[in-house]
């Protein structure tokens, strides 16, 4: 049967592209893909039952108090007989036309064509892999899939999610899962291919409202996708349900509640009443929401939800790399992040 450990490592299965090369991960959010080589691939991880070295990212958050992955396997992951795919997820196709400050040349080639306009070293997003996705999925049984969900890149970008989802002869029984940053607006074609879908949820990467949207997701702007929202949720088949993925930093997190305020307000349902839930978690990196400086985590109110979350994370003093990203990319980008963050300019050093 499934794995009692993590679900995921028994009967997930997700497709990556790296170096041309098409990996294959249990999971997202698991760090060691192994080159994929056919639906024996991952047999070595079914019998698992504790941490392996490519769960860190569970395990941390676990470790920081925040609901992982691995926890939500048994709520996501029918019950089935290992090796059994139930879930898979497409992260193969890294066009982007965004340059998000979260972000990097490695999933958006927007931020490669930023790095090569200003002659800045980088490795290149190398995205001829992609055209071998169509030999993989067929030699994996999909035949017990109820769960396909689309990463970027913006997956909305071109067509590669729509060629993956004629994979399933039978889509009343699958559900789809977009995590989008919200500035493509489906076509009617991909709307009516929708609907024929068990569910399809469109998760659109909001980390913040307004200008504080725009600094965070450059160069997108906030009336489109909050445009793009709304008549989404007019035009949208029935089965589509809306989540918000927030990923909290050292410049969002006391702004969270404005967030929270702007969905309670705008777009709490979908327009059968469906509830629009919001999903946070902690950026890493450069924007590592470590890096909040302890003056501001106590400046937050202690019944946000961002609260709990940043100060169950520990603290880290180096900001150097923050600094860094602003003096080299505000000049280019024309914006400031003081008169866009105007709130928690006294928390941080950053001159």
């Amino acid at each position: 049967m499934s794995n009692e450990f993590c679900r995921f490592l028994s009967n997930g299965c997700s497709l990556e592209l790296s170096n041309s090369q098409i990996y294959v991960k249990p999971c997202c959010w698991f760090r060691n893909a192994i080159p994929f080589n056919g639906s024996e691939t991952l047999k070595t991880l079914h019998d698992t039952d504790s941490w392996l070295p490519g769960c860190s990212v569970c395990k941390q958050q676990e470790q920081n108090g925040f609901f992982s992955f691995r926890q939500a396997s048994f709520q996501i992951v029918p019950d089935l007989p290992d090796g059994k795919i139930t879930t898979l997820d497409i992260n193969l196709d890294f066009e982007c036309n965004a340059a998000c400050i979260i972000c990097n040349a490695s999933s958006s080639t927007l931020w490669g064509k930023e790095l090569k306009r200003f002659k800045i070293d980088h490795t290149p997003t190398d995205l001829t892999g992609k055209d071998r996705i169509e030999d993989a999925l067929s030699s994996l049984d999909l035949s017990h899939v109820s769960r396909v969900k689309f990463f970027g890149g913006e997956p909305l970008f071109n067509d590669l999610h729509v060629k993956v989802l004629e994979y399933f002869p039978e889509p009343k029984n699958v559900e789809i899962w977009y995590t989008t940053n919200a500035s493509i607006y489906p076509t009617l074609d991909v709307l009516d291919l929708w609907a024929k879908f068990k569910l399809v949820y469109f998760e659109a990467s909001l980390d913040g409202i307004g200008k504080q949207f725009d600094y965070i997701r450059w160069p997108l702007k906030w009336d489109l996708v909050e445009k793009n929202l709304f008549r989404l949720k007019n035009e949208a088949p029935v089965n589509l349900l809306f989540r918000i993925n927030h990923t909290l930093n050292p410049f969002n997190v006391f702004y969270y509640d404005r967030m929270v305020e702007w969905v309670d307000t705008h777009f709490a349902t979908n327009r059968l009443g469906d509830e629009t839930e919001i999903n946070i978690h902690p950026c890493w990196g450069t924007w590592d929401l470590s890096k909040t400086p302890l003056s501001l985590r106590n400046a937050i109110l202690p019944n946000s939800s961002a609260f709990k979350a940043v100060n169950n994370t520990p603290l880290n003093t180096d900001l150097s790399s923050i600094s860094d990203f602003i003096k080299q990319w505000e000049p280019r980008r024309k914006n400031n992040w003081k008169e866009t963050f105007p709130e928690i300019v006294k928390y941080f050093n950053l001159d």
